[in-house]
C-alpha cells in the first residue's frame, strides 16, 4: 500500500483515473484500483473498501485468470490482497466479524497458490501468508477470542522464521506477549517481549520499541511494581517523542496516568488521561477511546464521585460492545459491578437502597464472569469473582460467596504467585545484564583500539628519532669527509704520490659511474620494453572485454529510443553492462565491480559469464532472483566466508526486466537505484543497502514491479558520473545536480541527451583526473 508519486488525494486519484483508462492488461489494472483505495485509506473508508472490492473482483474473474499460468497465479495473488486490504479497514473501524471472514477468504486462496508449480507465485504466496496470518490473530485478539488468535500469530511467525523477515518476526512476538498477558500468563509474556524487543532494536524499527517498552511496563504494573513500571512507561514516551510517534505517546500517558492513580496522585492521573482522550478521539480509535474513560472511570470510583465514574463506565463499556470486544466489555461489566459495590457501602444508604445496590452488581458481575468464561481469560474470571464474592456475601447467600471466594483464590493464584514474580525479575534482570555486557565490550574493544593506537604512535616516534639520528649522523660523517679533503688540498703541493693516487681514485670513480650509468640505460629500455608489453596485453584485454558485451541493437526491437555511455577511467573498464533476451522479455544490468582497470575488467568478463549462464541457461528473467543467483555464483566464485580483514570483492548492479507485451518492468538493485521520469517527474526506486558480494547483510534482494507507459524514460546507472570531483571548487558532482540535469533534458532524443552528459561530464571535471569508470544507460519506452 504504496504510492510512487507524491501528490494531493484528488490529484493522485485523477492521475490513477487516466493510468487505468490507458492500461492495457488486468494485472496493472488491478494494481491500480489497489493504489485508488489506498488514497482514502485515512479519510473514506467506504470508498477504500469499494476499490480494494474491484481490485479483488476483476483479479478474481479476468479472463486471464484461467489457473495455468504466472500471469493467472499474480492475478489470485492480487485478489488475495484485495481480500486482505478489505479486511484491514474492518478491522480499523471496528467491523471484527467482517474482517475476520475477508482475511480467511485471502487465506484460503494463498495456501492453495502455496502449492502452486510455478515457483514464484509459490514463493511469493507463501510469503503473503504472513501478514493474512498475523491480521486473522489481531482481529481474533481484538474481539477477546485470545486462543484461536494465538494459533495465528505462531503460523505468521513460523512463515516470517522462513523468510527471515525479522520486522515481521518483531510483530508476532509482541502480539503473541500480549495475548500471554491477556490469559495471565505473564512469565511467557515478557519473555515473547524480550524476543520482540532485541529484533526491534537491531532493526531500528522505534516505533516498536516504544510499544513493547509500553506492554512490559504493563506486566510490572498487574504485578503489583508500580515504581518500575513508571520507569519503562516514560522510557516509552521519550522514544515516541522522538520520532513522533502519536499513538506510543498515548498509550504511554495513558499507562502513567494507571501508576499516578495507583499512587493516588490523581490530579496528575487526571491530566494525563484527558490529554490521552483528546488524542485518541481525534484519530476516531473506538478501542483506544474506551480505554482511556475506563482509567478516568476507575478513577472517579477511586476518588468517590459515583455520577462521573457511571458515565464514563457506560461510555467505555457502549464503545467495547460495538466494536464486539468481549474482553474490554467483561472488564467494564466488572468495574461496573465494582460501582454499584461501593455506593452500596457508602455512608448515607438504607439498607433497602443497599440490597438493591448490590442487586445490580449481582447482575453486572454475573454478566463479567460469562464473558470471562467465554474469553478464558483468568484475569477477567478473577476480577468478576472477586466482585461476586463480596456481593453474595452482603445478600446472605453464604455458598456461593465460597464458590466465588475460591475461584477468585484460584484465579488470583495461578497469576500472581511468588515465582511468576521471582520469574519476571529473572528475566528482566538477565536482559538488563546482558545490554549491560554489551555496553561493557564495547568500552573494552574502544580502549584495547586506544591502546593499539597509543603503541603505533610509539613505534612511529621511535622511527622518527632514528631518521633523525641517521641524518645527523650523515651531516657530521659529511663534515669529517670535507675536513679530509680541504687537507689533502692543502697538501698536495707536498704529497704527489698521495695526488697521483687520489688521480687514479677519480679514475676508477669515472670508470665506475659510467658502468652504473650504462645499467641505468638497459634497465630504462627494459622496463619501457615491459611497459609496452603491459599496454599491449590491456589493450588486448579491451579487445576481449569489449567483444563479450552484448550489442545494444537487441534494444532496438523493443524501446524506441537508447544510449549507453560509457567512459573507462583506465584502458579497460570495471564497469560493464549486459543485455539479454529470453522468454519475449529484454534484461538489461548496469554494474559498478569492485575496482577499476585491469582487476575491475576481471571482475566484469566474471560478471558476464555468470550472467549468460544464469539468464541463457538456467532461464532465471526476475531482476532479484538475478542478483541472488550471481552473488552466490561470486561468493563460490572468490571463495568468500565472511571471515575478518578478507578481501570483499563484489558488484553493485542495477538490473531491469522490460516485458514489452503486458507494458510491464521489473526492477531489482545491489546498492544502486533506478529512476523513471514520466510527464517530466522522476521517480527513484532505490536498490537494496547490500553489494554481490559477501557481506554483513545477506538478505533476499526485492523485486520491484510496476507498469511502463510510452514516453516514460528509464535510467540505470554506477555511481561514476555523481562522484567525479570538479567545478570551481573541486567537489562531487553528487546525485541531486545529475537528477536535475536528467530531467531538464528529458524532451530530448537519447542521443542528445548522451551527448548533453558528456558535455557536462568532460566540462564538470575539467583539469582533474577521472576517479572511477562512468556508466549511464538510458531508455525511452
Amino acid at each position: 500500500m504504496i504510492n510512487l508519486f507524491s501528490q494531493d488525494p484528488q490529484e493522485k486519484l485523477n492521475s490513477l483515473k487516466k493510468q487505468l483508462e490507458s492500461a492495457k492488461h488486468d494485472t496493472t489494472r488491478a494494481m491500480i484500483y489497489l493504489d485508488m483505495g489506498d488514497v482514502f485509506e485515512e479519510s473514506n473508508p467506504d470508498s477504500c473498501i469499494y476499490y480494494y472490492l474491484k481490485a479483488k473482483n476483476l483479479a478474481s474473474t479476468s479472463q486471464a485468470n484461467n489457473g495455468k499460468s504466472v500471469v493467472s497465479g499474480r492475478l489470485d495473488i492480487l485478489a488475495a490482497t484485495g481480500e486482505r486490504y478489505i479486511g484491514l479497514i474492518y478491522n480499523r473501524i471496528g467491523e471484527y466479524d467482517k474482517a475476520f471472514e475477508s482475511f480467511k477468504k485471502a487465506i484460503v486462496i494463498l495456501e492453495k497458490l502455496k502449492k502452486s508449480a510455478f515457483k514464484d507465485i509459490s514463493t511469493d504466496a507463501h510469503k503473503e501468508l504472513a501478514p493474512a496470518y498475523y491480521n486473522t490473530g489481531t482481529t481474533l485478539s481484538n474481539k477477546g477470542d485470545f486462543k484461536p488468535a494465538m494459533e495465528y500469530f505462531k503460523k505468521s511467525l513460523e512463515v516470517s522464521k522462513k523468510f527471515d523477515n525479522k520486522r515481521g518476526q518483531n510483530m508476532c512476538y509482541t502480539y503473541i506477549g500480549s495475548t500471554y498477558s491477556d490469559l495471565g500468563d505473564y512469565k511467557l509474556a515478557l519473555e515473547n517481549y524480550l524476543k520482540a524487543l532485541k529484533i526491534a532494536e537491531e532493526i531500528e524499527d522505534y516505533e516498536g520499541v516504544a510499544y513493547i517498552l509500553n506492554n512490559i511496563g504493563n506486566i510490572h504494573s498487574l504485578q503489583g511494581d508500580f515504581d518500575k513500571a513508571l520507569t519503562y512507561f516514560q522510557k516509552s514516551l521519550a522514544i515516541s517523542k522522538k520520532y513522533n510517534f502519536l499513538q506510543g505517546e498515548y498509550y504511554a500517558n495513558a499507562n502513567i496516568g494507571s501508576v499516578y492513580n495507583e499512587k493516588k496522585m490523581y490530579d496528575k492521573a487526571l491530566v494525563n488521561y484527558f490529554e490521552c482522550l483528546k488524542i485518541i478521539e481525534g484519530v476516531g480509535d473506538k478501542y483506544g477511546t474506551a480505554e482511556i474513560c475506563n482509567n478516568i472511570a476507575e478513577l472517579y470510583l477511586d476518588t468517590k464521585q459515583f455520577k462521573k465514574a457511571t458515565e464514563y463506565f457506560t461510555r467505555a463499556l457502549s464503545l467495547h460492545e460495538e466494536i464486539g470486544n468481549k474482553d474490554g466489555a467483561s472488564s467494564l461489566y466488572g468495574n461496573l459491578a465494582n460501582l454499584y459495590g461501593a455506593m452500596a457501602d457508602s455512608t448515607g444508604i438504607s439498607s433497602s437502597e443497599k440490597r438493591n445496590l448490590y442487586l445490580k452488581a449481582l447482575e453486572f458481575g454475573e454478566k463479567a464472569y460469562t464473558i470471562a468464561l467465554e474469553t478464558g481469560s483468568p484475569r477477567r474470571k478473577g476480577e468478576a469473582a472477586k466482585v461476586l464474592m463480596t456481593a453474595y456475601k452482603f445478600t446472605g447467600n453464604v455458598s456461593k460467596a465460597l464458590n466465588y471466594a475460591e475461584i477468585y483464590i484460584e484465579a488470583r493464584d495461578s497469576m500472581y504467585t511468588e515465582e511468576k514474580a521471582n520469574a519476571l525479575a529473572e528475566m528482566d534482570t538477565k536482559y538488563q545484564t546482558e545490554k549491560k555486557q554489551l555496553e561493557n565490550e564495547k568500552l573494552k574493544n574502544e580502549k584495547l583500539l586506544d591502546d593499539e593506537l597509543i603503541k603505533t604512535q610509539s613505534l612511529e616516534n621511535k622511527r622518527q628519532q632514528t631518521v633523525i639520528f641517521s641524518v645527523i649522523g650523515g651531516l657530521v660523517l659529511l663534515l669529517v669527509i670535507l675536513f679530509i679533503i680541504f687537507r689533502m688540498f692543502r697538501q698536495k703541493r707536498q704529497a704527489n704520490i698521495d695526488l697521483e693516487m687520489k688521480n687514479e681514485e677519480i679514475s676508477a670513480q669515472r670508470d665506475e659511474i659510467e658502468a652504473q650509468r650504462n645499467l641505468a640505460a638497459d634497465q630504462r629500455d627494459l622496463i619501457s620494453e615491459q611497459k609496452q608489453e603491459i599496454t599491449d596485453s590491456i589493450h588486448y584485454a579491451f579487445r576481449i572485454q569489449s567483444a563479450v558485451i552484448p550489442d545494444i541493437a537487441i534494444l532496438n526491437h523493443v524501446v524506441s529510443d537508447s544510449f549507453i555511455l560509457h567512459m573507462p577511467r583506465d584502458i579497460v573498464s570495471g564497469d560493464f553492462y549486459w543485455i539479454g533476451e529470453q522468454d519475449n522479455k529484454i534484461i538489461i544490468l548496469a554494474a559498478d565491480c569492485t575496482g577499476h582497470g585491469v582487476p575491475g575488467a576481471f571482475m566484469s568478463m566474471l560478471g558476464i559469464a555468470f550472467l549468460n549462464e544464469i539468464v541463457s541457461k538456467e532461464n532465471i528473467t526476475s531482476p532479484a532472483e538475478i542478483l541472488n543467483e550471481l552473488r552466490n555464483k561470486i561468493v563460490k566464485a572468490l571463495k568468500q566466508q565472511g571471515k575478518s580483514g578478507e578481501q570483499k570483492d563484489g558488484m553493485d548492479i542495477s538490473v531491469i526486466t522490460i516485458d514489452p507485451t503486458h507494458n510491464h518492468l521489473q526492477f531489482s538493485g545491489a546498492n544502486n537505484p533506478l529512476y523513471l521520469i514520466r510527464n517530466n517527474d522522476l521517480v527513484e526506486i532505490k536498490g537494496d543497502k547490500m553489494p554481490v558480494a559477501i557481506h554483513d547483510k545477506m538478505e533476499s534482494f526485492v523485486n520491484h514491479e510496476m507498469a511502463i507507459n510510452k514516453g516514460d524514460n528509464i535510467y540505470i546507472f554506477t555511481d561514476g558520473f555523481a562522484d567525479q570531483f570538479g567545478g570551481p571548487q573541486g567537489k562531487k558532482f553528487k546525485y541531486k545536480p545529475f537528477k536535475e540535469l536528467l530531467v531538464k533534458n528529458t524532451h530530448l532524443p537519447l542521443t542528445g541527451q548522451q551527448a548533453l552528459l558528456k558535455e557536462t561530464f568532460v566540462n564538470w571535471k575539467g583539469s582533474l583526473d577521472q576517479v572511477d569508470d562512468v556508466l549511464v544507460i538510458g531508455i525511452k519506452i
